[in-house]
């Protein structure tokens, strides 16, 4: 069972006078860690009091139920609990070396009859819960939508129809995305609107991520802006082949848009760590040709991307300059975005932003030119900073890692 339920979740201070038991699994998390964990909860309790995070007034404890493949019948669970119930659901099986474990399965059949046959496979622990490894880019709404067909499908024509649903539902969002209205000569352009409704989270970072649940932090905004940069933000599952992850949407002199293709923290890791590197290298050199450099982020979509590739592979054109002007006058805002469509964008943009603090000098106060001494406190400070104002935007483990090797490489401190 993943980290994060068995240890994770069960750790959750409680006010004093209600029920502080230790809820761990038993069969997963031994005696000796049990009581390793049970030692640091008050020090633990005490630091995530300090912090900038918003703390939800809770009025009942949480309990932490687990079930798992080997789960024979669910939780009790009272119709009035005196506690908030939190059901822990991993898809792995309990495997233990006492042989009191589930029976671990080496095969599978594939195919239907005369073209069944038995595909021998290794069972990786933990793997199951692991959705953004084997899911194909499936989310939990697309999955629902079409369960009855996926269930149904035979385990070897999976991975097609899988793919066909995923890129019918990426079509359907450009198209949507896609019915955006030019503004009319004299009105604020697609871009400055964006700058009008981001916020500061820094003298020179703003941040395209909707509404805050909180006022941020006052901040004394530079006042000499001679570079605005944007930075389209979009994830891509796979890293791109033989084209710059930084693509440009429009270099004019004051305000140039960029397109920054982010690989995934976990398939690929190494990807995203490149990504960060070059996006850093790129407006640090646009730093130094200008005496103040802001930079805006902003969730990207798909298609503006695809645009952007297929504008720098053909290089300059007749209509090179048409499509780019066209392009940056079709970009939207984060409110055009769904919620989990948002989300996505947060968690997404909260460890590119951190990495921008902590490795571009001038744009936030405590790191100057010459002056990049970040470790890793610092990083938690600036996660703790913003995920106090997009709570929903809570950094993926596996991006914070990457994120920690990015910045304490010697390359980038």
């Amino acid at each position: 069972m993943p980290d994060g339920l068995s240890k994770t979740v069960p750790i959750c201070p409680e006010p004093e006078g209600w029920d502080t038991n230790l809820y761990l699994p038993a069969q997963i998390v031994s005696p000796s860690e049990c009581a390793q964990i049970e030692a640091k909860l008050d020090c633990w309790a005490e630091a995530l009091e300090s912090s900038v995070l918003p703390l939800p007034d809770l009025k009942k404890p949480l309990h932490p139920f687990f079930v798992h493949p080997a789960t024979s019948y669910p939780p009790h669970i009272s119709p009035s609990p005196a506690f908030t119930p939190i059901i822990c659901v991993s898809a792995s099986r309990w495997i233990n070396d006492t042989g009191r474990g589930d029976v671990v399965p080496t095969a599978t059949h594939v195919g239907d009859g005369m073209f069944s046959r038995t595909v021998a496979f290794d069972y990786v622990p933990g793997a199951g819960d692991d959705d953004e490894l084997w899911g194909q880019g499936l989310k939990p709404a697309l999955y629902h939508k079409h369960k009855a067909d996926l269930l149904s499908t035979p385990r070897d024509e999976l991975p097609d129809v899988v793919d066909d649903l995923v890129e019918e539902a990426r079509d359907l969002s450009r198209a949507f995305n896609s019915l955006s209205v030019e503004p009319s000569d004299g009105s604020e352009s697609p871009v400055e609107g964006i700058w009008t409704t981001s916020i500061y989270v820094a003298p020179n970072l703003r941040l395209d991520l909707g509404e805050p649940i909180q006022n941020p932090t006052t901040i004394t905004r530079s006042e000499d802006k001679t570079l605005k940069v944007t930075v389209r933000v979009v994830e891509v599952y796979k890293p791109l082949k033989d084209t710059p992850c930084v693509l440009p949407v429009d270099v004019a002199k004051t305000t140039p848009v960029f397109m920054f293709a982010l690989p995934s923290p976990r398939s690929h890791g190494k990807d995203f760590i490149i990504a960060l590197g070059s996006l850093v290298t790129k407006l640090r050199a646009l730093a130094s040709q200008s005496i103040t450099l802001q930079v805006l982020l902003s969730p990207g979509r798909e298609e503006e991307l695809t645009t952007a590739v297929d504008i720098y592979k053909k290089g300059v054109s007749s209509n090179s300059g048409e499509r780019q002007t066209s392009l940056r006058n079709s970009l939207p805002s984060s409110s055009s975005l769904t919620g989990p469509e948002l989300q996505a964008a947060r968690k997404a943009i909260i460890p590119v932003a951190i990495a921008l603090l902590s490795a571009i000098p001038g744009l936030e106060d405590r790191v100057d030119e010459g002056e990049l001494d970040v470790d890793k406190a610092v990083i938690a400070d600036y996660l703790h900073t913003l995920v106090a104002l997009w709570p929903d935007g809570n950094v993926q483990r596996a991006a914070l890692k990457r994120l920690n090797e990015f910045l304490m490489s010697s390359d980038y401190r």
